[in-house]
């Protein structure tokens, strides 16, 4: 019995804890990404991987912007992985990328937005992949879902295409 009792003890000092690391490292690290299921869940602040109270957007760092502290959930497909693995290169792509902004937290931009994204090429409104109704973004997407409230509280929903088609 002396003998159980000692292993359990040594078991739960060294074994287990050891264990439970090992859980925590496969789920979410500490700016929000868990990339084995393609879910960001974080403040806007931990979207460049770094939280230093800066928000970076093609490599510029800005440390002056109110929504640092918006909270963000980003979800996307293997296909958008492998097509920003590629630099979006080698399509055609099933990619889409879906984005929701909840910025109604203290220090926040007090907005929300949610947004789907696909990937329709470099040929963009004239893509066979193109959905009527939507908006460009970046010269290869196109944006199929856009709807929030500004700071004033305002209703908006810009994009009407049909995001699951």
């Amino acid at each position: 019995m002396k003998r159980l009792l000692i292993f359990l003890i040594v078991s739960a000092v060294f074994i287990f804890p050891a264990f439970a690391q090992e859980v925590v490292y496969a789920g979410f690290d500490e700016a929000g990404y868990n990339d084995k299921a393609r879910i960001f869940n974080g403040i806007a602040d931990g979207i460049d991987h770094v939280l230093d109270g800066c928000i970076a957007s093609n490599n510029i760092k800005d440390c002056s912007r109110n929504d640092v502290n918006d909270h963000w959930i980003i979800k996307w497909n293997k296909e958008w992985e492998r097509g920003t693995n590629e630099n979006w290169s080698n399509g055609p792509y099933d990619a889409w990328q879906q984005r929701e902004l909840n910025g109604m937290v203290p220090g926040g931009s007090q907005t929300t937005e949610h947004t789907k994204i696909i990937w329709v090429g470099i040929t963009g409104a004239d893509s066979p992949y193109w959905q009527e109704g939507g908006s460009l973004w970046k010269d290869q997407f196109e944006i199929v879902f856009l709807q929030g409230k500004d700071e004033t509280g305002a209703h908006y929903r810009e994009i009407k295409a049909r995001p699951n088609k």
